[in-house]
């Protein structure tokens, strides 16, 4: 019969044997259990010493700066739970003449509300050639933005552009991303220039339509 202990001391070794101990990294956990999370912790090749106080839910790390700072990141992941988040995507249609004269209207305005890490998808169909897909996953870089990994489906009836492309990038909490735009028109600037979601001043007509999201805080 095994008595649980109050605390554990787990050396690591490599190749080259156990490493140099560095100043320790000590974490205490708000939320996760430390039993749970060591049993799935990976720790990387570099931490040379894990210690678990289980009365006290902490855990202390030594070892190599760049190996204890991967571990730190995979457990304070693993301690905070899921964050919240909401997307208000805008899909927009422009027409530009032969001026260059320009009118646009709002095509659709969805929004959902997602978890942290989570893909969240909606849409609108209408028959087999007209419709659009968003979809996206959300990441925390701080208090002030995150990670979208945007992936945007868009056909239209009246052209045969379509638009299916998919883009990663960190925008700011509360602020309007231009995500992408397209176009059935001929002139390839016009096509660039929308696709990266401007609005280009040009006397060449043409229709374009644009992907935009805002990402805010679900709290």
């Amino acid at each position: 019969m095994f008595e649980l202990l109050a605390a554990c001391v787990l050396v690591l070794t490599g190749t080259g044997g156990v490493q140099q101990a560095s100043a320790p990294q000590r974490i205490h956990l708000k939320h996760a259990d430390a039993r749970a999370l060591i049993a799935k912790l990976k720790v990387p090749a570099g931490v040379s010493e894990l210690s678990v106080n289980f009365n006290e839910n902490t855990i202390e790390l030594r070892g190599e700066k760049s190996a204890v700072v991967s571990a730190w990141e995979q457990i304070v992941d693993a301690d905070n739970p899921p964050r919240p988040y909401v997307l208000r995507w805008r899909v927009l249609e422009r027409v530009v003449d032969a001026a260059g004269a320009s009118s646009e209207h709002l095509v659709g305005s969805p929004f959902a509300t997602t978890l942290e890490g989570y893909p969240t998808t909606i849409g609108f169909s209408q028959g087999d050639d007209r419709g659009y897909s968003l979809e996206a996953t959300v990441k925390r870089v701080d208090d002030k933005q995150v990670k979208l990994d945007a992936s945007v489906k868009l056909k239209v009836s009246s052209f045969g552009a379509k638009l299916a492309d998919d883009k990663s990038l960190t925008v700011p909490l509360g602020e309007t991303v231009k995500l992408f735009g397209v176009t059935e028109c001929a002139d390839e600037a016009v096509r660039k220039a929308v696709w990266r979601g401007e609005r280009p001043a040009t006397k060449t007509p043409h229709r374009a339509y644009y992907i935009e999201v805002v990402a805010g805080s679900g709290n």
